[in-house]
């Protein structure tokens, strides 16, 4: 039997790739540029382990704010929402450049978090809702590759930012040009075709419905593995520049040419990624990036010469960054409609997010009584194992199934209990 061909791309699905892929890079840029400054941002504010991992939380803390960002969506729609998620993350990332004091730092880069994250769900929500259902994994692949895009471009400025006369701050402000660029391309975005096509919306949103539906079970499995994969990924990257520059002495420059080298080399694998994602489907790609992540962490944590380090941050920030694409599917793919955001929102941005917002607390305490991170990871290696068990255990597979497909034969995971 002759295989089918894949859907085609229409030219508006081609232009909202771009739009959103622009914005992704913008996602990966920001994510990679707090890591990439802490060195500095530690010797300017005068923080050690134990303060650089309270600020890595309380910056993670914008990912829950975002909550309330992401479930209007399901009520003033996807556009407006992401609209208002654009403009608000470039105001907050010029704030972040004009900090003074570790304070004003930390309150915009809250405010950042908080919109940029809204800005990716909803992003995830455009790709799963406006590509059809044998190119969905690879829309949302797409998106996920090139915020790495945008980690390598954000690995190889800041080293040479960093010497200039404006120094830490312009890597924030040369990240609100293209985001103003984007506030304006923004008019050719339309609302999504499936939230259009809702028979009934509801006038109000009570904010614990979903809890309140058959889909409760599907929010509380996915919300402990998404806190169990942000255990890991929101450490590893966070603190590798401080424990390489402290337990191994290397420079700025040695650091940032080790990590845009690491991203580079990851690249190729990060865009194909997408097509081997929908051909394997979402739980063998689960096992495969999960045993990678867990390897990877305490690779980067552990081996000292500059080689093996390339190798093992390759790995990390491929599986960094392919996880994110197992679990942004499964997510937009086990709600309905009219309550994707508000499960998105909930499942990741209020309960999943718990773990980021907790892991670099207590990471940077255990840095602290042990010494160094190199140990103190040790509980972000294992979380993507315990997060593989839970896939393994509950979720369905959903690759090249339609929407409302997923929905009539599970309705969430309601119909395996």
């Amino acid at each position: 039997m002759p295989k089918t061909p894949p859907t085609p791309f229409s030219p508006y699905q081609l232009r909202l790739m771009v739009f959103l892929g622009v914005a992704g890079f913008f996602d990966g840029y920001d994510y990679l540029a707090i890591s990439q400054l802490l060195p500095t941002l530690a010797k300017e504010f005068g923080l050690d382990d134990r303060a650089i991992g309270i600020l890595g939380g309380a910056v993670n803390a914008g990912g829950i704010l975002s909550f309330f960002l992401i479930r209007l969506a399901d009520q003033y729609g996807r556009r407006v929402m992401l609209s208002v998620s654009i403009a608000g993350y470039t105001l907050c990332s010029f704030a972040t450049g004009l900090a003074p004091n570790i304070w004003w730092f930390a309150i915009a880069q809250v405010g950042a978090s908080t919109f940029l994250v809204a800005e990716y769900a909803l992003a995830m929500v455009y790709a799963a809702e406006e590509f059809p259902a044998d190119r969905r994994g690879l829309a949302i692949g797409f998106l996920q590759a090139t915020g790495a895009l945008g980690g390598i471009a954000c690995a190889l400025l800041v080293p040479d930012f960093l010497e200039t006369e404006t120094g830490w701050p312009l890597v924030y402000f040369v990240g609100t040009i293209p985001l103003i660029l984007l506030a304006f391309a923004r008019r050719n975005l339309k609302e999504t075709r499936r939230y259009l096509e809702l028979d009934q919306r509801e006038a109000t949103f009570p904010l614990m419905r979903i809890l309140r539906t058959v889909h409760r079970p599907t929010v509380v499995l996915l919300a402990l593995v998404w806190a169990l994969v942000y255990s890991n990924t929101k450490v590893v990257v966070f603190f590798w520049k401080a424990h390489a520059s402290t337990a191994l002495g290397f420079d700025e420059h040695a650091m940032g040419g080790m990590f845009a080298t690491a991203a580079a080399l990851t690249l190729p694998l990060l865009y194909a990624w997408p097509w081997v994602f929908d051909r394997l489907g979402r739980r063998r790609s689960s096992v495969i990036v999960m045993i990678c992540l867990s390897a990877s962490t305490l690779a980067a944590y552990s081996l000292t010469g500059r080689t093996s380090l390339i190798a093992s941050l390759c790995v990390l920030l491929f599986a960094n960054t392919a996880v994110l694409v197992v679990m942004n599917a499964y997510t937009a793919e086990m709600f309905p409609t009219r309550l994707r955001a508000d499960g998105y929102a909930w499942s990741n941005n209020v309960f999943g997010r718990m773990g980021a917002l907790i892991a670099p607390m207590l990471i940077g305490q255990l840095a602290v009584t042990l010494s160094g991170f190199s140990t103190a990871v040790i509980p972000a290696a294992l979380a993507p194992l315990v997060a593989l068990a839970l896939i393994l255990w509950r979720l369905p597979e959903t690759a090249n199934q339609e929407l409302e497909g997923i929905q009539a034969t599970t309705g969430g995971l309601a119909a395996t209990d």
